[in-house]
């Protein structure tokens, strides 16, 4: 599944009615999460759009982020609190690039408000409270660092000549 470029939005009360309202249109006929985006039977695209108004119910204004646990927002939307599998529904947020994950907090996602990118001319309002940056995200968790590359082993600069005597096959003395 390949991940969707976004842009974060800022946490402020009007764009927050605002994503609301871009996650209601989008869910809709024709919208861009309409599809299977969100998952392959109703019941699944139901569950992550009930989870995506949890979400954007529950981002601090001053931080930026949803920094409550799944098993909370299970409680509060009927949910038994192991029964929710509500994790598959946050991967599908993730992927469609209406949210983006920054590490977690404790144990709870940090999650952020994201405008996909083919929805940037759609939704100009929202465009406007982007990431004053203008960085464009291409990974679904910008809290987790990537693997190191592998380094290339460090050769010396000026090896020494072997002397005619020092045969390095040569059985030990």
């Amino acid at each position: 599944m390949l991940v969707e470029p976004r842009r974060l939005l800022s946490a402020e009360y009007d764009v927050k009615i605002m994503f609301e309202r871009m996650l209601y249109d989008e869910f809709g006929p024709g919208g861009f999460l309409a599809g299977d985006v969100l998952g392959n039977t109703p019941e699944q695209r139901r569950k992550a759009l009930l989870l995506g108004f949890a979400l954007v119910r529950h981002i601090n204004g001053q931080a930026g982020y949803c920094n409550v646990g799944m098993s909370t927002i299970a409680q509060k939307l009927g949910y038994g609190t192991n029964d929710h599998k509500l994790s598959a529904s946050l991967r599908a947020l993730l992927h469609a690039g209406v949210f983006t994950q920054a590490g977690n907090h404790r144990r709870a996602p940090k999650v952020h408000m994201s405008l996909p990118e083919r929805l940037r001319d759609a939704y100009e309002d929202l465009a406007a409270n982007t990431d004053p940056k203008g960085r464009v995200i291409t990974v679904i968790d910008t809290g987790k660092r990537a693997p190191a590359a592998p380094q290339p082993p460090v050769m010396p600069a000026d090896p020494s000549p072997l002397e005619e005597d020092d045969d390095p096959w040569a059985p030990a003395r």
